[in-house]
């Protein structure tokens, strides 16, 4: 049997809402260059190119990222570039490029990356990718990556290992057809993000991986699982697959609840399995995990972005100024975020609530722009200017 050609997938779809005000919906996270200077995509697009044996690098994006997709990623051919019709999570994108690949390579071994991770070792990240692929291509499972954790982490999900996992650093074959496959463990089931004591006793458990979101398949396999467990997404895998043009299933598409691959597929699917990733990993989702990995003075500070910035006095404290100078003095343990697009200033044990505060933001800007009573400009304004 000729070996299935390799092909990796990146997403590239998200707005990254927790990064706010350097991640904006015109110019989501995963175009920022945080650290060494490129941005998360182009980092994500030569961790692909450096996987063993990969073919083609594919992106999916929707229609307000494609101009910066290709500005960012010149040698992404044009026939990869999927554009989504709306944004729908991850497992319509999937969907979608499935019905690609399947009739570009009829089957493939296809890997799975988000855009927005940081992973500062390529090589034992193409080393893990190697076996998952490997692992994908002799099985009849879905692979995931697991990610050894930490700490207690409450935003991740989890996976479960079988009771019959193998410890840390001791393989077990998988088998398909008395084919002995590379190292991966049966996956019991996930957990999505766990309470503090739950998520301190799965780290005591050593049973449990984070969960990160970037996984392998034959692209058959993962058809095939759409059909038995999400036939909508099946149907317009199938579709696309025929080549029927985008008018034609648009309309499925439309109709398509907004819901992860995780949620729709991989919880449901017949056979799972979890390589461990053995790499340091993170999903740069929040203002926390910027701070995890910027360069830090001897105060503990992180001073990132373009325009110049004076941090005095100060200790455990993140700060990104784009265009606007800034000086901090005199505070401790802050996040501080400037950009033409708004001002974000929060305690680091109050980061999480970002989301809930936007939301608010929005509806005072939105009642601003129609000409709300007596009412004044939002500290924050500048979020309401033009975009870039």
């Amino acid at each position: 049997m000729p070996a299935l050609p390799r092909i990796a997938v990146i997403l590239a779809g998200g707005e990254g809402r927790r990064l706010w005000p350097a991640s904006t919906p015109q110019r989501p996270k995963q175009f920022l260059r945080l650290f060494g200077g490129r941005t998360l995509l182009e980092a994500t697009w030569e961790r692909a190119r450096a996987v063993p044996g990969i073919r083609d690098v594919w992106v999916v994006t929707g229609a307000p990222y494609a101009g910066l997709t290709r500005q960012v990623l010149p040698g992404l051919a044009a026939e990869h570039l999927v554009i989504e019709p709306s944004g729908k999570n991850t497992a319509p994108a999937l969907a979608l490029v499935a019905g690609h690949v399947a009739r570009r390579y009829g089957d493939a071994a296809v890997l799975v990356l988000p855009a927005d991770h940081y992973v500062p070792d390529v090589r034992a990240f193409a080393e893990a990718a190697d076996r998952a692929l490997d692992a994908a291509a002799t099985t009849e499972g879905l692979v995931t990556f697991g990610i050894e954790p930490t700490r207690p982490e409450t935003q991740y999900g989890y996976i479960e290992l079988d009771q019959r996992a193998a410890p840390p650093g001791v393989p077990i074959a998988t088998r398909a057809a008395g084919v002995a496959g590379p190292a991966a463990v049966p996956v019991r089931r996930f957990v999505e993000k766990p309470g503090p004591e739950q998520a301190a006793a799965f780290l005591a458990s050593g049973r449990y991986l984070w969960n990160s979101g970037m996984f392998a398949w034959r692209n058959t396999v993962f058809c095939a699982e759409l059909e038995r467990v999400a036939p909508d997404l099946g149907r317009l895998a199938a579709r696309v697959a025929a080549g029927e043009p985008r008018p034609a299933w648009e309309a499925d598409w439309q109709a398509l609840p907004s819901i992860s691959v995780d949620y729709a597929v991989l919880e449901r699917a017949r056979r799972i399995l979890c390589i461990r990733a053995g790499f340091a990993w993170d999903d740069l989702g929040s203002w926390l995990a910027v701070d995890r990995h910027g360069m830090r003075d001897e105060h503990g500070n992180v001073v990132l972005g373009t325009a110049p910035a004076v941090v005095q006095g100060s200790s455990g404290v993140t700060v990104l100024t784009e265009e606007l100078p800034a000086v901090v003095m005199g505070v401790r343990d802050l996040v501080l975020a400037a950009t033409r697009d708004g001002v974000l200033v929060a305690g680091k044990d109050s980061i999480e609530g970002l989301r809930q505060a936007l939301g608010i933001l929005e509806r005072k800007l939105q009642e601003l722009a129609r000409g709300g009573a007596g009412m004044q400009a939002p500290a924050a304004a500048a979020a309401g200017r033009e975009p870039r």
